[in-house]
């Protein structure tokens, strides 16, 4: 079976439901034909979602398969940024799975797009890698005009800070439009910083 040819019936069982996990490990070696067919599902092309299925459910199921191939490798998701990139969320989602070099200086990348939900994608990704080194690329993220990009860097920070986080955080409880839970994280993250 060509690889394309199992990746439209792996897909078919993502849709339908059947041994996500399961598949979703076999989708790993799809390869650039598994990230365009599960693209191809997100857009509708394989019909409606089964009646039995949310069709919020199967969104995340092909989630996680994009995640599964960003696993075994990045580098089919981050060519196919160039030529579907109404997609850069859901491909920038998936990379955040990835422990690669080159999955992670494309997160950064894209920490800066113009899109606020591809900049949430990234630095969501980010957090996940836990290193001290993306602690820069956090920190200007907390300057973020857009809230949840902002408060995806605050949830992070913890993990990474140190005392060049001090001043950020001052500036970021100055915001007027903070919520509750993120001025009680960033309060909680600027005492420790401070007591240390």
């Amino acid at each position: 079976m060509t690889p394309k040819a199992t990746a439209v019936e792996l897909v078919g069982d993502l849709l339908a439901g059947t041994s996500v996990r399961s598949v979703c490990a076999c989708l790993g070696s799809c390869g650039q034909a598994g990230v365009d067919t599960l693209l191809d599902a997100l857009e509708g092309s394989f019909g409606n979602a089964p009646r039995n299925r949310d069709s919020r459910e199967v969104h995340e199921d092909l989630l996680a398969g994009l995640q599964a191939l960003a696993t075994v490798d990045p580098l089919p998701l981050i060519r196919t940024l160039e030529t579907r990139p109404q997609h850069a969320q859901a491909l920038i989602l998936a990379l955040g799975s990835s422990r690669d070099e080159t999955a992670v200086n494309t997160l950064m990348e894209h920490a800066t797009h113009r899109d606020p939900w591809v900049r949430w994608a990234a630095i969501t990704g980010l957090v996940r890698q836990r290193k001290k080194s993306l602690l820069p690329t956090l920190l200007a993220a907390l300057r973020d005009r857009s809230g949840m990009v902002s408060y995806a860097a605050l949830v992070g920070l913890p993990r990474v800070a140190d005392k060049t986080a001090i001043k950020p955080l001052k500036r970021y409880l100055t915001r007027k439009r903070l919520g509750l839970g993120a001025r009680r994280h960033a309060s909680e993250l600027l005492a420790r910083l401070e007591g240390s």
